[in-house]
């Protein structure tokens, strides 16, 4: 089935990029340059990381997963902090794109929610850095059509566990950048169908068959750029 191929594809793809992040992590961490460090975040200066570090709590990010974006598919998510090491994520994919002309179609709306524990030393980080791991749920529905075949799901689910590795991009914090990858089980229902240009001068969608497909291994994976935005900050006294 061309489904199958297509996400066991992606999940090669998904698994190459981040076990290159990870490896490289691993060695910095071999070299001595602790990920979570001053050193490894690029801070010239002790004093100013721990004032810094120490004052800013965040209250909420926003994220884009710049994978989604290449592909056309629209996508938000937020992540807000509770205490040192827990956070809650809503994620929001809405790609709604038709041409008809080239009988195009790709019309997607999905809501994944995600809890995750943040597993590095929360001492000697900032919050929300480090590696991670947590566990999701989200479903939707879709209408995918390109060329003479499409394919709609009146639903989907999709539920598993996830881990990564987050950093901050430059000193200050607002910007970090994300890499996930998750696992778990997804299932849709779906039709498919030949799309049919009738003498009304219109398309029709001519059903095919039903089907069900079952998935079980790589099931997303995130490159995200993230803006984070603080409860408090007393960028006053940074270096």
């Amino acid at each position: 089935m061309k489904t199958k191929i297509f996400l066991k594809r992606t999940a090669n793809i998904a698994t190459k990029i981040f076990l290159i992040v990870a490896f490289s992590t691993w060695i910095t961490e071999a070299k001595g340059l602790k990920p979570d460090s001053l050193q490894q975040l690029s801070y010239n200066n002790q004093a100013a990381f721990e004032k810094y570090g120490a004052t800013q709590i965040p209250f909420f990010s926003l994220k884009t997963n710049l994978l989604y974006d290449i592909a056309a598919v629209v996508n938000l998510e937020l992540e807000i902090h509770i205490g040192k090491r827990i956070s809650v994520l809503a994620e929001y994919n809405f790609p709604w794109w038709l041409m008809q002309n080239k009988q195009y179609c790709l019309e997607i709306t999905n809501i994944n929610l995600e809890t995750r524990y943040w597993l590095s030393h929360r001492d000697n980080c900032p919050r929300l850095t480090g590696w991670f791991s947590g566990i999701y749920v989200g479903g939707g529905y879709y209408d995918i059509e390109l060329g003479d075949k499409g394919y709609q799901g009146e639903s989907y689910i999709s539920a598993g566990l996830t881990g990564g590795y987050s950093h901050w991009l430059g000193k200050k914090g607002n910007f970090r950048m994300e890499y996930s990858l998750g696992a778990g089980y997804f299932n849709t229902q779906y039709r498919e169908y030949n799309p049919v240009y009738g003498s009304d001068d219109s398309w029709h969608l001519i059903r095919q068959r039903n089907g069900n497909f079952s998935w079980i291994g790589p099931t997303r994976a995130k490159i995200s750029l993230v803006w984070t935005f603080y409860r408090n900050s007393n960028k006053s006294n940074i270096l």
